[in-house]
């Protein structure tokens, strides 16, 4: 009797203090895996702004390159309609250099923009404009799917028994998806961004 009162006791007093025990365990493993989660949510986000502000940086300044491709295409097609009219009418050699002098500088200008951006050349710069704007959405589109699915495991774990009870007594609280706003999804007015 007396060995069974001793047991009775030893559990009394072990079974709690192992319990409490697990508890503390348990709650730091879950506030460590909120943490990362939470962590891994915020890169996320910061990541998708980062994109918006490139592609925000690289259709503007691809816009102003291939507004002053065209505008040198342009000169460049008006400095040879006039020296094409000079030959035909026989204007002096003098006169005529100087145009051709105009045409060498422009050539040198359109090749400079075209090493820089080859792509500008051989697609012309519609389509190098086109294909920049579809490029940096795709990749606000990637980022927004990753900070959507690295979201959606941390609201999950967030409400999953017995994690919630751990994620609100550390104050970890489900956060809001990315939500487009309102217009977002219609195209952009192409020909208002090249004006």
């Amino acid at each position: 009797m007396r060995w069974r009162l001793g047991k009775k006791r030893f559990l009394i007093f072990v079974v709690p203090i192992v319990f409490v025990l697990l508890m503390v365990a348990e709650r730091d493993l879950v506030y460590n895996r909120l943490i990362d989660k939470q962590h891994f949510v915020h890169i996320a986000s910061s990541r998708v702004e980062a994109e918006r502000q490139r592609r925000y940086d690289i259709v503007y300044g691809n816009i102003a390159v291939a507004k002053r491709y065209v505008e040198i295409e342009g000169q460049l097609f008006e400095h040879l309609i006039t020296l094409n009219a000079m030959i035909q009418e026989g204007a002096s050699n003098k006169v005529r250099s100087q145009v051709e002098d105009d045409i060498i500088s422009l050539m040198r200008d359109i090749d400079l923009i075209a090493e820089s951006y080859p792509k500008i050349r051989a697609k012309g710069p519609y389509m190098f404009l086109m294909e920049t704007m579809q490029e940096a959405g795709m990749r606000v589109s990637r980022e927004l799917h990753n900070y959507n699915k690295l979201l959606f495991e941390y609201n999950v774990f967030c409400r999953m028994f017995p994690f919630n009870l751990f994620a609100h007594l550390s104050g970890f609280r489900e956060e809001d998806f990315f939500e487009t706003v309102h217009g977002a999804n219609m195209a952009p007015a192409f020909l208002q961004l090249i004006k």
